[in-house]
């Protein structure tokens, strides 16, 4: 259906519809403009007009200039920025859009069209601003390939794309009962058993959860427990791990995998042996695929999780701290660059309903807190702290145990809470243990003459 048409179908069949043009009307009826639409000169002048102006046309029309309200961006209302100025300054001092007069007397060029549905102008302004971005970048992208600066051209069209508006979908209503409990009866990943499943009740679709530590702690033991855990209930795993080869990480997983088949020190494992282990393991549970630095030059952000989003998959990221945002800068150039990555993770989670448990560090301050880490301990950036759904923190205990606090729940209680756990990643013992074998564990410490505050 062309431009016309539709612009015709917002009034009603017994209207009159100006067409072009500030002061001309027409004198052709709804159905006699429905009639001229395709082919014709009318409809060749419509499909001329630019989306924005369509756009300002129908906020004018409807006497308020709120291009947000729509699902409209700044970025999108480009090409008109004296109108577009005019009109938000009028807005925020009159607390309406200015009058058509002033419009027309001051921009006598602007292709007014009268009668149209904001929502529907909306649309336009999107479909105009994808084709400006996508013919743009494309071109850009194809002239950095032809002189062999792929890396470039990957990172010119991961930002260029990553602009784009996929317009506003429907929304959910309030009484949508099947809808909340869709929501609410979602599946779950498993976490580890303890006080951590108890009281998360499993990783919800679309969270996005940190791990939280000083170095040397056990984070990323930690997140090879879950995503071990996750995959022995059938879910596929994806561990991104920015600060070791994948190797090493294939080595934990291995470990964990085989914590209840063998219980001996890991070195007197043959190599035999540990082959029927894992193949025996990994036929009752889900795939778990790991990416170092080596499978993506690019470096490791957002986009990632939008590229594989799929049911029952879980990504383990390790960690932010060595994490870019799409445009390609890294998380230790600022705070900002920081607080863009994890507003990028989050809403990566969130567009794609796919899971995220991503490592962070602690700063020094909190590694000396009374009550232990909070969010406003992490490094680098507060954002983290505020995006994430949940947020629990390991701090050394013994050389046998840990302190772990939930140091943030979005959708429970629970916040504060402590408790202890093993730490023996020889064995792949992580257990949650009582205060008083966590007592016992640091007097062996004690006995030992080993300290580990």
């Amino acid at each position: 259906m062309t431009v016309t048409s539709l612009i015709t179908r917002q009034r009603p069949a017994t209207s009159v519809s100006p067409v072009l043009g500030a002061t001309g009307t027409s004198n052709h009826t709804e159905l006699e403009l429905e009639d001229l639409a395709y082919g014709s000169p009318l409809n060749a002048a419509y499909d001329a007009v630019p989306g924005e102006a369509l756009f300002i046309s129908a906020l004018l029309d409807l006497g308020q200039y709120n291009p947000g309200s729509w699902g409209v961006r700044e970025v999108e209302m480009a090409r008109y920025p004296q109108l577009h100025a005019l009109a938000t300054h009028y807005q925020l001092h009159a607390g309406m859009a200015p009058p058509l007069s002033l419009v027309t007397s001051r921009f006598a060029s602007f292709p007014y069209v009268a009668g149209l549905s904001p929502a529907w102008a909306a649309t336009a302004v999107h479909a105009d601003h994808t084709d400006r971005v996508l013919r743009t970048t494309l071109a850009s992208a194809a002239s950095l390939v032809a002189t062999d600066q792929h890396e470039q051209a990957i990172t010119l069209m991961t930002t260029g794309l990553a602009g784009l508006h996929q317009g506003l979908p429907q929304g959910v209503d309030i009484c949508d009962f099947d809808a909340l409990l869709e929501g609410m009866g979602a599946e779950r990943c498993p976490l580890p058993p303890g006080r951590l499943a108890h009281v998360l009740g499993g990783i919800i679709p679309g969270d996005f959860g940190l791990i939280a530590a000083r170095l040397n702690v056990g984070k990323s033991w930690w997140l090879a427990y879950i995503a071990t855990v996750a995959a022995e209930a059938g879910w596929n795993v994806v561990f991104a791990s920015l600060e070791m080869p994948s190797f090493l990480v294939m080595d934990r997983i291995h470990r964990l995998a085989c914590r209840t088949a063998w219980r001996r020190p890991w070195a007197d494992l043959e190599d035999a042996h540990r082959r029927a282990l894992l193949g025996a393991w990994s036929e009752r549970s889900g795939r778990v695929t790991i990416y170092d630095p080596s499978h993506r030059k690019q470096g490791f952000n957002a986009s990632l999780v939008a590229s594989l989003e799929a049911e029952r998959t879980v990504v383990i990221w390790d960690h932010i701290g060595l994490s870019r945002t799409i445009a390609g800068v890294r998380a230790i150039s600022d705070w900002r660059a920081a607080a863009e990555i994890s507003n990028e993770l989050k809403e990566a989670c969130l567009t794609t309903r796919m899971p995220v448990i991503a490592a962070a560090q602690i700063n020094r301050t909190g590694a000396s807190a009374s009550s232990g880490p909070s969010p406003e301990h992490l490094s680098q950036t507060d954002a983290l702290g505020q995006d994430a759904d949940w947020m629990v923190t390991i701090a050394p205990h013994s050389t046998g145990s840990r302190v772990m606090k939930f140091a943030k729940t979005r959708n429970g209680p629970g916040v504060g809470e402590r408790y202890y756990t093993r730490y023996d990643p020889a064995v792949g013992n992580f257990a949650d243990i009582t205060p008083d074998q966590a007592i016992a564990l640091k007097g062996a410490d004690i006995e030992r003459d080993i300290d580990f505050d």
